[in-house]
C-alpha cells in the first residue's frame, strides 16, 4: 500500500465534499408507542433495512391518517423528509461510485483503454498503466488573468456534452424470486423503453402480494424502486444534455464565428497548453512538447467482444480511479509541506528591527497567506503584507483591501478559488457589477424557454380528448395541468387494450418529470447555499373547500409549514372523484411547492450535518504491499500545478514523466474469468482507499489552515513600548485554534482570541467564555466536534441542554486552553 501511495503524481477534479455522503448521521424522528418500529441514525448511505424500517413506520402512519385522534400530521412529515433524505444519499453514493469507474483494468497492473470517442484523455499510460496526463508548465498555462483563447467548434461542444452523460455507468437490477417472472438485466446508460417497462412491471406484480406477508418482500419492494429511480433519472439527465447541446447549436446559427485556422492562433498562448473557458468538465490539459507516443492499439475486433465479469471490473476501474486520487493528493500535501516551510522562513527572515531608548526588539516578520496549492501571492505578482512604520520608528506588518484595484482583487479571489462568481474575464479580469449579474441571470433563466419539451404520441382515444403540444420553454399551468390530466386518464383504462402500450406509460409520466423540473428551475434558480435562507416559496391560492391557510416559506420550511402543505393535499385529493369540485390545476400547484419546500429542507440539513463531526470509521483490513520506485516529490518550477485550472483538469510535470508500459494483450483482459474472492478482496482494498483519500483531503485543509492561521497570527503582532522604563517588545500576535478542517472560528462567525491593551504599557492575549451566549458555547462545541451530546437543536437554532451549560463551558475551556 506504500509503495501504492507514493505513486501521487497527477491532478484529477476532486469528489465535492457536497456530493459525498459517507460522513452524514441521517437522524430518525422519535416514534410513538403505536408505531413499533425501532428506528436508528443512519451513518452515511442506508442499508436495505434501514430503509425498509423507514417504509414500514410510514405505512403504520398512513393507517392512522383519518384517525385524528391519533394521527400526529408533524411526525409524518419528519418520516416523509427522513425517507426521502435516506433515498436521496443511496442514489448519491451509487452514482458516485459508478462514475469512479475508468474503462479497464487488469490484476495488479492498471491499464487503461482505447476509446476512439474520448477526446479528453490521451492513450498514454502511466508506469502502473493510468492514463498518463502532463502538465503545461506556470509560463504557458498562467493562473491568474490569462487572456482567453479561441473557443472549440459548437458541435465538438455538443458532442462531449452529449458524450459526458452516464453512457459507461451500468445500473443493476436486483435478483427476483420465482413469483416475479420478468427478467430484469443490468441497464448501461440511459435506460430504454423495454428497460424502464420491465421495472415497472416487476414492481406491480411486487405491489400485488403487498397484502401477502408470507410472500411480499419489502426489501426486494426498496431495492426495485431505488433502480427505477436510478434509471428514470439518468434518462432525464441525458435529455435534459442533449436539450442544451441543441439549443446551443441553435443559438450558434446567429452568431458571426471568428475566422482563421489553428495558424492563427496567438503563439504566447498555444491551445494544447492552456484550458480555455471551453473545456468541458474533467477534460485533460496536456503538454504537447514531452509527450511519449501513445503504444499500439489494439484491433477493434478485440474491442467488440464480449466484456469480463462487471462486478469485478468495476471493482478494479474504482480501485485504479482511487490510486489516482490518492497520488494526487500525496503531491498536494507535499506541495503545502515546502510552501508552509518557505512562507514562514520568508516571514521571520524579513523580521524588521524597532529602536526605543537604545532598546531593541525583532517583529516576528511579514507573512503571507498560501492558498490551496501551497502558493503565495507574490508568485502570481500579487501585492501581500508590508511593513508599516510609526512616527516612534517601530514597525508593524499592514495590507490594505480597501486599496486594491478591481482586477487586483479579481486576480486574489482567483488566487484562493473563492467567489468565482463574482469574476468577470475579459481583456483582463475584473468583478462583475450589479447590472452585469442581473444579466446574466436573466439569460440564464431565459436560456430555459429555448429547451422544447416534446410529448409522447397519444393513441386516438386520448389524443381526442388531450391535444398535448411541444411545450417550448417554460410550461404555462395549462399545459402542465393538461399532461397531469392525460395522465391520470391513462391511470383510469389500465383494461384498454389500446391503451395498454407500455411505452406510452413511460413516456407520458417521463414527459410530466421533465416538466416539472423546469418548472422548478424556472421559479427557483440555483443559488448558493449562503443565499438559501433568502429565497421565499410562494404556495398556490387555496380555494374555499381547502380550509387550510398557507403562507409564503421563506428559506428552509418548518414542520408546520411543510405539514399545512400536506393537509392541503389530502383534502385535495380527497375530491379527486368529484369533478365538479377538484380543481386540477390547484393540485398540480401544491405537488411542486410541496417539492420545492421539501428540497429546501434537505439541502438545509445536508449544510448542518457536514458541520458536525463526521464519525470515525474503524480500519480493520490489511493491504497488500507492492514495491515501486518512489517518485521525486519536490516543489520545483517544473511541478508547479496552476491554481486556476479548469475544473476537473489534470496537471502534472512535464520532467518528471516516465515512458509508458506495455499494453498487455487485450484478448487477455476479454477472456479472463471473474473470480469471487479476488472481487471481494478488491472490494476491500476499494473502500479502504476511499477512507485513505478522505482523510488526504482533510489533511490538506488542516495544512493550509495551519499556516494560513500562523501567517494571521504574526501578522498582528503588536508593538509593546514603555517609554518610562525605556523599553521595547513585539508580541507574538493574535493565534487562532483551527479545527479538525482546517478552518478557524472567525469563518463560522464565531468570536475568538483578542487582544487587550494594558493602560498603553504593554497588551496581552485573551478569551474569556464567561460572557459567551448559549447559543454561541454550542456552536463552538459543534465547530471542535466535541460535546455532541450536550447540543440540542431548536427552532431557534442550537443550544445546550438543560443543566450542562457549565460543564460545556468547561469543556470549551479544555480545549482552548488545556490546564491552563
Amino acid at each position: 500500500m506504500c509503495a501504492l501511495l507514493r505513486i501521487a503524481r497527477i491532478k484529477l477534479k476532486p469528489i465535492s465534499r457536497v456530493t459525498v455522503t459517507q460522513d452524514i448521521v441521517y437522524d430518525p424522528p422519535t416514534l410513538p408507542a403505536y408505531i413499533p418500529v425501532q428506528l436508528k441514525p443512519v451513518d452515511g448511505p442506508p442499508s436495505n433495512e434501514e430503509i425498509a424500517s423507514v417504509h414500514t413506520a410510514l405505512r403504520i402512519s398512513e393507517s392512522f391518517a383519518n384517525v385524528p385522534s391519533i394521527f400526529d400530521s408533524d411526525l409524518h412529515v419528519q418520516l416523509s423528509q427522513h425517507l426521502f433524505d435516506l433515498q436521496l444519499a443511496r442514489h448519491v453514493q451509487r452514482s458516485i461510485v459508478k462514475r469512479l469507474a475508468p474503462a479497464s483494468v487488469a490484476q495488479n497492473q492498471a491499464v487503461s483503454r482505447s476509446d476512439p470517442g474520448n477526446t479528453n484523455v490521451n492513450n498514454n499510460t502511466s508506469p502502473i498503466g493510468i492514463p498518463q496526463i502532463t502538465e503545461a508548465t506556470e509560463a504557458q498555462n498562467p493562473p491568474v488573468n490569462r487572456p482567453n483563447t479561441v473557443s472549440q467548434p459548437l458541435s465538438r461542444v455538443a458532442a462531449r456534452a452529449a458524450s459526458f452523460v452516464d453512457s459507461d455507468v451500468i445500473y443493476d437490477p436486483p435478483s427476483l424470486p420465482a413469483h416475479i417472472p420478468i427478467e430484469l438485466k443490468p441497464v448501461t446508460g440511459p435506460p430504454s423503453n423495454e428497460e424502464v417497462a420491465s421495472v415497472h412491471a416487476a414492481l406491480r406484480i411486487s405491489e400485488s402480494f403487498v397484502n401477502v406477508p408470507s410472500i411480499f418482500d419489502p426489501d426486494l419492494h426498496i431495492q426495485l424502486s431505488q433502480h427505477l429511480f436510478d434509471i428514470q433519472l439518468a434518462r432525464h439527465v441525458q435529455r435534459s444534455i442533449t436539450r442544451r447541446s441543441a439549443s446551443a447549436l441553435s443559438a450558434s446559427n446567429n452568431q458571426t464565428v471568428p475566422q482563421g485556422g489553428p495558424a492563427e492562433t496567438d503563439a504566447s498562448n498555444p491551445p494544447v497548453t492552456c484550458a480555455s473557458p471551453s473545456t468541458t468538465p474533467g477534460q485533460v490539459v496536456e503538454s504537447t512538447e514531452t509527450r511519449y507516443p501513445p503504444p499500439e492499439q489494439p484491433k477493434p475486433s478485440y474491442e467488440t467482444a464480449s466484456h469480463p465479469n462487471t462486478s469485478e471490473t468495476n471493482e478494479r476501474h474504482k480501485t485504479t480511479d482511487l490510486i489516482v486520487e490518492i497520488r494526487d493528493a500525496l503531491k498536494n500535501v507535499n506541495r503545502l509541506l515546502v510552501g508552509t516551510q518557505n512562507s514562514l522562513a520568508r516571514g521571520f527572515n524579513s523580521s524588521k528591527v524597532s529602536y526605543c531608548s537604545g532598546n531593541i526588539s525583532h517583529n516576528p516578520g511579514a507573512h503571507s497567506l498560501m492558498n490551496d496549492h501551497g502558493e503565495v501571492p507574490e508568485s502570481y505578482n500579487l501585492p501581500t503584507f508590508t511593513f508599516t512604520q510609526t512616527f516612534t520608528g517601530s514597525y508593524y506588518v499592514n495590507f490594505s483591501v480597501d486599496n486594491l484595484t478591481e482586477n487586483v482583487l479579481a486576480r486574489y479571489l482567483q488566487f484562493y478559488g473563492i467567489g468565482e462568481e463574482m469574476i468577470e474575464e475579459g481583456e483582463e479580469l475584473k468583478i462583475k457589477s450589479v447590472a452585469t449579474m442581473t444579466s446574466q441571470t436573466s439569460a440564464t433563466n431565459n436560456s430555459h424557454e429555448t429547451v422544447t419539451l416534446v410529448p409522447p404520441e397519444l393513441p386516438p382515444l386520448l389524443a381526442s380528448l388531450f391535444n398535448l403540444k411541444p411545450i417550448h420553454g417554460n410550461p404555462s399551468g395549462q399545459e402542465v395541468r393538461l399532461v397531469h390530466e392525460a395522465v391520470r386518464a391513462l391511470n383510469n383504462f389500465p383494461q384498454t387494450s389500446e391503451l395498454r402500450n407500455t411505452d406510452l406509460s413511460i413516456e407520458l409520466s417521463q414527459h410530466l418529470f421533465d416538466i416539472q423540473m423546469v418548472c422548478h428551475r424556472q421559479k427557483y434558480p440555483i443559488i448558493s447555499s449562503a443565499l438559501l435562507n433568502d429565497v421565499i416559496y410562494d404556495p398556490p391560492t387555496l380555494p374555499a373547500y381547502i380550509p387550510i391557510e398557507l403562507k409564503p416559506v421563506t428559506g428552509p420550511p418548518s414542520n408546520e409549514e411543510i405539514g399545512s402543505v400536506h393537509t392541503a393535499l389530502r383534502i385535495s385529493e380527497s375530491f379527486v372523484n368529484v369533478p365538479s369540485i377538484f380543481d386540477p390545476d390547484t393540485h398540480v400547484q401544491l405537488s411542486q411547492h410541496l417539492f420545492d419546500i421539501q428540497l429546501a429542507r434537505h439541502i438545509e440539513r445536508s449544510i448542518t450535518r457536514r458541520s458536525a463531526r463526521a464519525p470515525s470509521v474503524p480500519i480493520n483490513q490489511s493491504v497488500p504491499h507492492e514495491d515501486s520506485t518512489e517518485t521525486s516529490a519536490t516543489n520545483a518550477p517544473g511541478t508547479h500545478t496552476s491554481s486556476v485550472a479548469t475544473s476537473g483538469q489534470a496537471v502534472e510535470s512535464t520532467e518528471t514523466q516516465h515512458p509508458p508500459p506495455e499494453r498487455p494483450n487485450p484478448p487477455d483482459e476479454i477472456t479472463s474469468h471473474p473470480n469471487p474472492s479476488e472481487t471481494n478482496e478488491l472490494c476491500g482494498t476499494a473502500d479502504l482507499m476511499i477512507q485513505i483519500r478522505d482523510k488526504l483531503d482533510k489533511m490538506t485543509r488542516v495544512l493550509v489552515g495551519t499556516q494560513n492561521s500562523l501567517a494571521r497570527g504574526f501578522n498582528s503582532s503588536i508593538v509593546n513600548s514603555n517609554w518610562q522604563y525605556k523599553s521595547i517588545s513585539h508580541s507574538p500576535g493574535v493565534h487562532s485554534l483551527i479545527n479538525n478542517d482546517g478552518e478557524v472560528p472567525e469563518s463560522h462567525g464565531l468570536p475568538t482570541f483578542a487582544p487587550i491593551s494594558s493602560g498603553g504599557m504593554y497588551s496581552y492575549v485573551r478569551f474569556s467564555l464567561e460572557n459567551l451566549t448559549e447559543n454561541i458555547v454550542a456552536r463552538y462545541l459543534r465547530f471542535y466536534s466535541i460535546g455532541e451530546e450536550m447540543i440540542e437543536e431548536s427552532e431557534e437554532g442550537l443550544k445546550i441542554k438543560s443543566d450542562m451549560l457549565s460543564d460545556a463551558k468547561n469543556l470549551l475551556s479544555k480545549r482552548l486552553f488545556l490546564n491552563r
